[in-house]
C-alpha cells in the first residue's frame, strides 16, 4: 500500500472522529441543576416523554420523585411519584422501579413499586452506573418516562406552567431502605418547572457531559468491533479467494477506521471514570481487548512486507498468528459488549439486538466456511498490491 494512499486514509478517519465528538455537546440534555453538594439532575422534555438523569456522589441506591402538580403542602414523602434504581456490591444496575409513597404514616413510608398498589410499570427506558474510589463514589441513573402516564392510581403526570415539588434521596448503601439521617442524604426543592432551566440552583453540565460520553463510548465500540473489525475480517478470509483486487484496501481501511474509533472509545472511559480505578471485569477484558487490537495490525503489517510469492502454504508467523489474534480479538470483544451491557442493566431489547447481530454473523461465517471448502477457488495471494499502488 502507497504511504500516500495510508496517509489520506487515516487523515480522513481522524478528521471523521473528531468531527463526531465535538457534536457530543449538541446531544446534552436542555436543563441542567446542582441540588446540593453531591446531587445533580439533568433533563429534557422531548415530545412527551421526560429524559432525566440524577447523580449522587455516593455509592448507593439513587432516587428521584415528584409531588402532584402545584402542591406544595404535603409531607417531603407524602403522594410523590418515584423512580428508583438499585444497584449490587459490584456497582452494576440491576433494578430500576416505578414507585409510589403514599405517606399514610403521617409523611413518610417506603416508597412502593406501582404494581403492587394497582397501577403499572411506566418507565421507557432506564440505564445507570456506579463508579467506585475507595471511599468516594458517583452513582448515576437515567431514565425515559412519559409526561402522563395514564396512570392514576401511582403516578403524577407532569404538566407544562405547573411548579412541582422535587425530592432526591440516596441510601447508605446499595441495599434499598430508608436513606440517612444527614441533610445530604434527602433533598428536596418546591417550585420547580420540568419545562424551563429552573434558577437558583447551581448550574452541572458536567453530568451531561459524562452521559453522552457513555452513550458515544459504547457507540464506538460496537461501530468499531460488530462491524468495522467483524467486516474487515469477511473479508481477508473469504474475498481474497475470488478474483477481487480490492478486498486489501478495503479490509485496511475498515480495520485502521475501527482501531481509530476503540481508542477513541478508550479515552471516554478514561474521562468519565475520572480518576477512579478500574474495577469490573467489563473494564480488565476491555483492556486485554484493546492490547489484542493493537497487536493484529502490526502482525498484519509483518505478513504483508513478509509476502513471498514463491511460497506454497500460509506460515505461522507471522500470517496465521495475526489471523488467530484477529479472531480472538473479536470474540473478546464481543464478551466485553455483553458484560458492558450487564453493567449498566441494559434493557432486553438491547441484549436481543446485540446477540442476533453477533448470531448472524457467526451464522454467515459457519455458511462460507461451508461453501468454500465445498467449492474451492484459486487464491490470488498478495496480487491486491497492484491495485493498491494505483491510489
Amino acid at each position: 500500500m502507497s504511504p500516500k494512499f495510508s496517509s489520506k486514509l487515516t487523515l480522513f478517519s481522524l478528521f471523521l472522529i473528531f468531527s463526531i465528538l465535538t457534536r457530543i455537546t449538541i446531544c446534552q440534555f436542555s436543563n441542567n441543576y446542582k441540588m446540593n453538594d453531591i446531587f445533580s439532575i439533568s433533563w429534557a422534555i422531548i415530545d412527551d416523554e421526560l429524559h432525566l438523569t440524577a447523580q449522587v456522589q455516593s455509592a448507593s441506591w439513587v432516587g428521584f420523585g415528584w409531588h402532584s402538580a402545584n402542591v406544595t403542602t404535603d409531607q417531603p414523602m407524602e403522594k410523590v411519584d418515584y423512580v428508583i434504581a438499585i444497584f449490587d456490591d459490584y456497582g452494576r444496575l440491576i433494578e430500576v422501579d416505578d414507585r409510589y409513597s403514599s405517606a399514610s404514616n403521617g409523611g413518610f413510608s417506603t416508597p412502593k413499586k406501582d404494581t403492587d398498589i394497582g397501577g403499572t410499570n411506566d418507565i421507557l427506558w432506564a440505564s445507570g452506573y456506579q463508579i467506585k474510589n475507595g471511599s468516594s463514589a458517583t452513582t448515576s441513573i437515567s431514565f425515559v418516562k412519559k409526561l402522563n402516564t395514564g396512570d392514576t392510581a401511582a403516578d403524577n403526570p407532569i404538566f407544562n406552567n405547573s411548579l412541582f415539588y422535587i425530592v432526591c434521596a440516596h441510601g447508605l448503601s446499595n441495599t434499598f431502605s430508608k436513606h440517612g439521617s444527614l441533610a445530604t442524604d434527602r433533598t428536596q426543592r418546591t417550585n420547580f418547572n420540568f419545562f424551563v432551566n429552573n434558577g437558583g440552583g447551581q448550574d452541572d453540565t458536567n453530568i451531561n457531559l459524562i452521559t453522552n460520553l457513555m452513550n458515544c463510548h459504547a457507540g464506538f465500540m460496537i461501530i468499531a468491533y460488530m462491524f468495522c473489525m467483524t467486516s474487515g475480517l469477511f473479508l481477508a478470509r473469504y474475498l481474497r479467494s475470488y478474483k477481487t483486487s480490492w478486498w486489501f484496501p478495503l479490509h485496511y481501511c475498515l480495520n485502521i477506521f475501527g482501531i481509530l474509533l476503540a481508542f477513541a472509545a478508550f479515552g471516554m472511559a478514561l474521562y468519565f471514570v475520572q480518576g477512579n480505578h478500574f474495577a469490573v471485569v467489563h473494564t480488565y477484558l476491555g483492556i486485554v481487548t484493546l492490547a489484542l487490537t493493537t497487536v493484529a495490525p502490526i502482525l498484519g503489517l509483518f505478513s504483508h512486507q513478509l509476502w513471498l510469492p514463491s511460497r506454497e502454504k500460509t506460515p505461522l508467523w507471522p500470517d496465521n498468528i495475526h489471523r488467530g489474534i484477529g479472531w480472538l480479538t473479536i470474540i473478546c470483544a464481543f464478551v466485553t459488549i455483553y458484560l458492558g451491557l450487564w453493567q449498566v442493566g441494559a434493557t432486553p431489547g438491547a441484549y436481543a439486538a446485540i446477540s442476533a447481530w453477533i448470531a448472524a454473523f457467526f451464522f454467515v461465517i459457519i455458511f462460507m466456511e461451508i461453501y468454500t471448502r465445498k467449492y474451492p477457488s484459486t487464491k490470488l495471494g498478495h496480487e491486491h498490491d497492484i491495485a493498491i499502488e494505483k491510489f
